[in-house]
């Protein structure tokens, strides 16, 4: 049995402090202020001027806890900076925790904690929920072990993350290759809407939900979110009622173009193509279908890609309407005046195929980016499970 010891006796925590905002600047005048959206980025762009005590400094190596939403934790990389509020750093006894196994022990135990908070807008941590938390303490030679251990794993799935993002990246740069930027049309194509060359928008239906302990069909209903990260994801669905009737235009198919007419203003309209036969779902009010026209000028990877672009996305976002930032809709009749521009159909069909090889490279990437995962869970499990 390994000993168990409550996190506040083998480690010390510093919280920051509410910093003056009128002495905040964007000059880099004085130090870099670490606010919690700045403690996994490891870099701030706000700066403080004014004076301050020495116990709020930070420097390179420090470990740091964003004590608000999800809870970040990451070692700080952005130099001589000062802790604002709600941002925490913590130091071991070097005699009893090795730092590096603690980071990797409250990966998981953050989780654990931010999953359990109750909340209303915001969740909230405070020094004292982590001082009392009960964690294993083996040797510190088996805590170096451990820790090695999992950082090899760690460095691995990070190796396969970034691999995937530079595919992704390769694919823009040969959009922007073959067709130039879309805002600027510098090749000079023709231009038109989009309610110009399609068939129209199809809309799905708005389900109601089932009740706890209510049956469920074998047919489910997407979510918004299975198309808001650009890939299509069949399992961000829930379930409907045995007994609802629906039409055959709303199953989702292989080859779907959709668009999400509703999400929050940096995500509304966002658009993925469905390039695998999905299991049994089906379109919400919120995602429509775009139907292309069978002898049309827009080949749909074409436009899934032109979609896809920032400057693209500005319009789609400037068209939305709604009195929230929350959430953000766009009408049929405004997404119709979407401009496209309308490149060489040849062209078009030519990037389709760089996709389709695209595609058969990232399908391996994403499988080496699960493997890695599931080593990195397994470890992280199997070093925190022990009895």
């Amino acid at each position: 049995m390994r000993a168990v010891v409550e996190l506040g006796d083998v480690a010390r925590f510093f919280n920051g402090f509410a910093f003056d905002s009128k002495k905040f600047n964007l000059d880099k005048k004085g130090l870099p202020l670490v606010r919690i959206r700045d403690v996994v980025r490891g870099f701030s762009e706000t700066y403080y001027f004014g004076q301050y005590q020495e116990s709020f400094l930070i420097n390179n190596g420090d470990l740091l806890v964003g004590m608000d939403g999800e809870f970040n934790l990451a070692y700080w990389k952005g130099g001589k900076a000062l802790l604002n509020q709600r941002v925490c750093k913590v130091e071991t006894n070097p005699g009893l925790l090795y730092r590096p196994y603690l980071k990797f022990l409250l990966e998981p135990l953050l989780k654990v904690i931010e999953s359990n908070t109750a909340f209303v807008t915001v969740k909230h941590l405070s020094t004292e929920d982590l001082k009392t938390q009960a964690i294993p303490l083996p040797s510190l030679e088996r805590q170096k072990e451990i820790a090695h251990q999992l950082e090899r794993a760690d460095r691995l799935r990070r190796l396969r993350s970034y691999a995937l993002e530079v595919s992704d990246r390769y694919l823009q740069g040969v959009f922007l290759e073959l067709f130039g930027d879309p805002l600027s049309n510098p090749k000079g194509w023709d231009k038109s809407e989009l309610g110009e060359e399609i068939d129209g928008f199809e809309g799905g239906v708005n389900f109601p939900p089932i009740a706890e302990g209510q049956s469920a069909s074998e047919w489910r209903v997407l979510k918004i979110s299975a198309v808001t990260w650009g890939t299509f994801n069949a399992d961000e669905s829930k379930p409907i009622t045995p007994d609802t009737k629906f039409s055959d235009s709303i199953v989702v198919k292989r080859g779907d173009l959709l668009f999400s007419r509703a999400n929050t203003t940096e995500l509304v309209g966002a658009v993925s193509l469905v390039r695998y036969t999905p299991k049994k779902v089906l379109l919400p009010d919120k995602i429509w279908r775009v139907k292309l026209e069978e002898s049309g000028r827009l080949h749909p990877e074409f436009l899934l890609e032109y979609l896809r672009h920032p400057h693209i996305r500005g319009i789609m976002s400037d068209l939305a309407s709604g009195s929230g930032g929350s959430m953000k809709n766009i009408s049929m009749e405004k997404a119709k005046t979407i401009p496209v521009p309308l490149p060489p159909l040849e062209l078009q069909t030519h990037f389709a195929d760089i996709v389709q090889k695209h595609e058969r490279v990232r399908r391996m990437q994403l499988e080496a980016l699960r493997q890695a995962e599931l080593l990195y869970g397994t470890l992280l499990a199997r070093a925190f499970g022990e009895g």
